[in-house]
């Protein structure tokens, strides 16, 4: 079961929000790892989000990221985002701040 969420968080609390109800996603692995679940996702999610957009398992809804599978409490809903690649993200950050600055020149 598998719970969509936001890029970004959000509120007073910090979270990330909702996007539909939970789902089923296939999953056609005999190991569950991080890996998996995120080649699942992207392949159930693909035709829903933009293109370069990567999956990113959450281990709640307030995150954090996770890298192995003993980050995640709870095994029964997996919470899923979808963000750029982390080095199209810094590259992204860092044009906004140079246009920051020029325009502020």
């Amino acid at each position: 079961m598998v719970q969509r969420m936001s890029a970004n968080v959000s509120g007073k609390q910090q979270k990330y929000t909702r996007i539909g109800a939970q789902e089923y996603v296939p999953f056609d692995q005999d190991e569950l790892s991080i890996h998996n679940i995120k080649d699942a996702c992207q392949k159930h999610f693909g035709p829903q989000i933009e293109k370069d957009l990567v999956c990113d398992v959450l281990a709640g809804e307030c995150g954090p990221s996770c890298n192995k599978m003993a980050q995640i409490p709870n095994k029964k809903v997996f919470y899923v985002r979808f963000v750029k690649p982390e080095g199209e993200l810094e590259e992204e950050e860092n044009r906004s701040r140079d246009h920051e600055v020029s325009v502020s020149k």
